[in-house]
């Protein structure tokens, strides 16, 4: 029989799972059981420098709010930027065979489907591609303007000297 300090309790724990949920769009869970309370601090620091939070959520808040079921006890990153970059930061210092999965945009990824997430590039690494390509093709056309007009010059003076001759 649950008292009544423990339905408050379990409201409480409900509400701020709930407000977790609400907002965030992001979320990574993996299985914390084996996990002893150092290796878990480290995991709850590394997700806060990343400005991501880091619950224990019983499965029954997860499948009510999130629609998506687990049957081992599982903990809930909720991401606030970037999901590729938080998943490779949380495999750094968590075993990955520990992630169960993630959901991204109301849709949920499986375990092999996460792992595969992890082989993407964050925003930072797209960021970096993108100008890489726009500064190389700028350099090409720079490149492209200075020596055709010169060439063609040289080509039209050239010309201009043989009908001179």
């Amino acid at each position: 029989m649950i008292t009544k300090k423990g339905k408050e309790w379990k409201k409480k724990k409900f509400q701020a799972f709930e407000d977790l949920v609400k907002s965030n769009k992001y979320f990574l869970f993996f299985n914390f059981n084996e996990l002893d309370i150092p290796a878990f601090v480290a995991i709850k620091k590394k997700m806060r420098e990343l400005e991501n939070q880091v619950m224990i959520a019983k499965n029954v808040f997860i499948k009510m709010l999130m629609n998506v079921k687990f049957e081992e006890p599982i903990a809930v990153v909720a991401v606030k930027k970037d999901p590729i970059k938080t998943l490779k930061e949380l495999i750094k210092v968590l075993d990955k065979e520990k992630v169960r999965g993630s959901l991204i945009g109301n849709r949920f990824y499986s375990k092999e489907a996460t792992l595969e997430l992890s082989k993407s590039p964050d925003s930072d690494e797209l960021r970096g591609m993108v100008l890489g390509s726009l500064y190389g093709m700028l350099y090409r056309l720079v490149s492209s303007l200075q020596w055709y007009p010169g060439a063609l010059i040289n080509i039209l003076n050239t010309k201009s000297k043989q009908g001179q001759q």
